[in-house]
């Protein structure tokens, strides 16, 4: 039932009246998550948009973000656009269960229980891009995009083994310094083949408790990733515009208190198209 119910909410967004000048897309990734967005102008150069993400195979709802952006020419072939999103999550995601043992075992029934329930905040992300188009087909942007949100977690650890019976409190804030650079080229006005190289610097500070035996720790960590999005979209249609894209992602490696940590990030692979009316 919440299968077809986010379903329809997906499919309602191209099932009414066209808007004018407004672009819209659906895409699926190897992540099993689903977008559906669409983008209009309003007046002038400003133009705002609505994106919705689901995940496990639009199984559940994972976030809707609003955006809002203005864009100044300044040439025919160069302009200028500040930005302006704000990312909503869903909460459905954010319980998880876990049966086993803390200490990392194997999962024994009867061992131990961890009860985790997660909530982050809305995202806001304050962006300013500048591109431009040559004649001969190639082009270039630049994006600094800088993103804010909080989080707060609660997890319940039972242990009968360890005698273990305590609730643990995370109160987290992260700040985010993204950098994209995309450079393209349009081959015979049929396809379009692009690279966007992406830069995340982040700050993340977490203040744990576990109130049952009065214990404080604070983490403050700051942690960088690199990504390269490689993408062919066909242009020959005038109104649909289908692409295939690639993200190779580079481990996130972590300093501060989390002084040599890294973890590994999958890449992922993404279809979809582009249309307008």
């Amino acid at each position: 039932m919440k299968k077809t119910i986010l379903a329809a909410t997906l499919i309602s967004l191209f099932s009414g009246a066209a808007l004018a000048n407004t672009t819209y897309e659906l895409s699926h990734d190897g992540d099993k998550e689903t977008t559906a967005k669409f983008d209009s102008e309003l007046i002038g150069g400003l133009h705002g948009g609505i994106e919705l993400v689901a995940m496990d195979n639009l199984k559940y709802h994972k976030e809707t973000t609003f955006s809002l952006a203005y864009n100044f020419d300044i040439t025919d072939a160069w302009y200028i656009e500040p930005q302006f999103d704000l990312t909503i999550p869903s909460h459905h995601a954010g319980r998880a269960s876990y049966y086993g043992n803390i200490n990392g075992s194997a999962m024994m029934p009867g061992g131990d229980e961890v009860d985790a329930n997660y909530k982050s905040s809305n995202t806001a992300k304050l962006g300013i891009e500048t591109g431009y188009s040559f004649d001969n087909g190639f082009y270039t942007s630049a994006r600094y995009r800088y993103e804010v949100r909080d989080g707060k977690l609660k997890a319940k650890f039972l242990s009968v083994k360890e005698g273990i019976d305590a609730t643990l409190s995370s109160k987290e804030k992260e700040k985010l310094h993204r950098f994209d650079l995309t450079a393209g080229y349009v081959v015979s006005d049929m396809v379009d083949l692009s690279a966007n190289y992406i830069i995340k610097m982040g700050k993340l500070d977490i203040d744990n408790k576990v109130s049952e035996y009065k214990l404080k720790k604070s983490l403050d960590t700051d942690y960088s990733q690199a990504e390269l999005e490689l993408k062919a979209q066909y242009t020959g249609f005038d109104n649909f515009k289908p692409y295939f894209q690639y993200t190779i992602k580079g481990d996130t490696d972590f300093d501060g208190s989390l002084d040599g940590l890294k973890l590994k990030n999958d890449n992922v692979w993404k279809v979809g198209a582009q249309f307008s009316f």
